[in-house]
């Protein structure tokens, strides 16, 4: 069986040439953190070790603007929005440089590499690397309910609220036993 590793011993480590990385991924390519079989490893890079690791729409206080963006670019862009689930929304707007919740990983650690290295040679860059993570795709359920929230928070929680009405017991699904509109 694979040696399960936790978490917290997880280290720092230097990578001063390409080689080390290569080196990194060999060595813990067959580590197990969890048993979840929808895992994979993904890498980011940033070019600066000391910015934490936060997705643009909650640096700078943009998060106040998220639904402004939103609105401005399928306004913009009408036509890259039809047909476009939720999150393939929040990949365009990703794309186009909009911040968004979505934080960039790739499954390719010399890409990874290259966002950390890119630029301001001074400052000491950063690869993070999540091994065996839990890897949930767009038709999952959990990402689809962040992501109609994150387009239309209102009609979101009434749905969530009318889903859950629909599984009580017909004693407690009275009116006056449950709101059923949040705002």
């Amino acid at each position: 069986g694979d040696d399960v590793m936790p978490l917290d011993e997880l280290d720092r480590i230097e990578i001063s040439c390409v080689s080390d990385l290569v080196s990194f991924v060999r060595e813990n390519a067959k580590r197990v953190y969890h048993s979840n079989v929808n895992a994979m490893t993904w890498y980011r890079g940033q070019e600066n070790y000391e910015w934490h690791l936060s997705p643009a729409v909650y640096r700078d206080n943009q998060f106040q603007y998220e639904s402004l963006y939103i609105k401005e670019l399928e306004r913009i862009r009408p036509a890259e929005f039809v047909n476009c689930s939720n999150f393939d929304k929040l990949v365009k707007m990703q794309h186009y440089g909009l911040p968004t919740r979505l934080l960039d990983v790739t499954s390719n650690p010399l890409v990874a590499l290259f966002f950390a290295c890119n630029s301001h040679r001074e400052i000491d860059g950063a690869l993070y690397c999540f091994l065996n993570s839990p890897t949930f795709w767009e038709d999952n359920w959990a990402v689809q309910i962040v992501t109609d929230y994150v387009m239309n928070p209102t009609n979101s929680i009434n749905e969530l609220i009318r889903r859950g009405k629909d599984r009580l017991p017909a004693s407690l699904k009275n009116e006056n036993n449950i709101k059923s509109n949040v705002f």
